[in-house]
């Protein structure tokens, strides 16, 4: 399905930066040190467009045009990756990260075992969503017409995949809170979001010279 394909991007993104020699992240001098890796209030910033619109051709031969039944859909999902695998996924209607409130974001995954699965999860479900409101039984269109998802056309745009898209990386600075008992703060593993800040970075795939030496 598309949805591993755009997940696999991301964790090849986020693991290209951990083994990178050298991430300067707010620094203006020349090291070899990954600043990435050793601070664990630093993340990686993906923002996923999920979109599907069939322009009111929903027949089974496509060559009659139905206004009523036009669809058009768009969700985003921001996903935020730290450094020590901790994910904050917020699913929203608006493109920018900065207009989602700080407490839509939910933490989806605290553990390097199961970030891409459980901590990506949202990518998934917001293909199934957009599936349906389309051209699923949230529709409204007759049974007929309707398609399961592996058959809807649904289409994705990312940034942050500069490996992939040419689109600049993004790395952001997270403050953390600890969430209320209404909030699912009870279970003691998730937590939430205070504050989001974009910081500057350059980065180098370069190793450092002892490294090459060896």
């Amino acid at each position: 399905m598309i949805t591993s394909f755009v997940t696999q991007l991301i964790c090849d993104a986020y693991d290209q930066v951990r083994h990178s020699g050298s991430v300067m992240i707010g620094h203006r001098h020349s090291h070899y040190k990954n600043d990435f890796l050793d601070n664990p209030s630093l993340g990686m910033l993906f923002s996923v467009l999920v979109a599907a619109d069939n322009g009111g051709y929903v027949s089974n031969d496509g060559n009659r045009h139905y206004p009523k039944y036009q669809r058009n859909v768009r969700k985003y999902v921001h996903i935020i990756i730290t450094s020590q695998h901790r994910v904050y996924v917020a699913e929203s209607d608006l493109p920018g990260y900065k207009d989602v409130p700080i407490k839509a974001w939910k933490n989806t995954s605290n553990h390097d075992s199961c970030w891409r699965s459980d901590g990506l999860r949202a990518i998934q479900s917001t293909y199934f969503k957009v599936a349906h409101l389309v051209w699923g039984i949230a529709s409204g269109l007759p049974k007929k017409w309707q398609r399961p998802p592996a058959r809807a056309d649904v289409r994705f745009e990312m940034n942050g995949m500069v490996t992939y898209t040419g689109g600049p990386l993004c790395f952001v600075s997270v403050v953390r809170r600890v969430l209320d008992e209404d909030e699912g703060g009870a279970d003691g593993y998730h937590d939430g979001l205070a504050a989001i800040k974009k910081v500057d970075y350059k980065i180098s795939i370069q190793m450092p010279q002892a490294e090459v030496e060896k």
